[in-house]
């Protein structure tokens, strides 16, 4: 839960997003983070959506949406369990929102439309 409280920290400062519409993205990574591919036995790959909360609500809303996220996969689903949360809000929440997300946006900068909507999914 320290991500959370790193993204929740970190958004203090920011322009708070519409409820509505963080509810609704969040959401929207919820469900998507939820749908499970199959790769080898016993191994599984899914959607990461930090990226995605990253570049509609900022960096900062994008790490506490991931957080929470998370949070609800792993104490009602069980997926990755608690023990494994600290490791995957890491991997899934820090990483995306604090170092490919200012990257992205950097290299992308002059970039408009659909090249750089199209970029995200890189």
């Amino acid at each position: 839960m320290a991500g959370a409280g790193l993204g929740l920290v970190m958004a203090r400062g920011r322009a708070t997003p519409p409820v509505a519409r963080f509810v609704a993205g969040t959401s929207l990574v919820f469900a998507l983070q939820a749908l499970n591919l199959p790769v080898l036995s016993g191994i599984s790959g899914h959607a990461i959506g930090a990226m995605l909360l990253a570049c509609w609500f900022g960096p900062s809303w994008g790490l506490a949406g991931i957080a929470m996220v998370l949070g609800v996969q792993s104490l009602l689903l069980g997926d990755g369990g608690w023990l494994a949360l600290g490791l995957n809000l890491v991997n899934m929440g820090i990483i995306p929102c604090l170092v490919v997300y200012p990257l992205w946006k950097r290299l992308t900068g002059n970039m408009h439309g659909t090249a750089r909507y199209g970029s995200i999914a890189l």
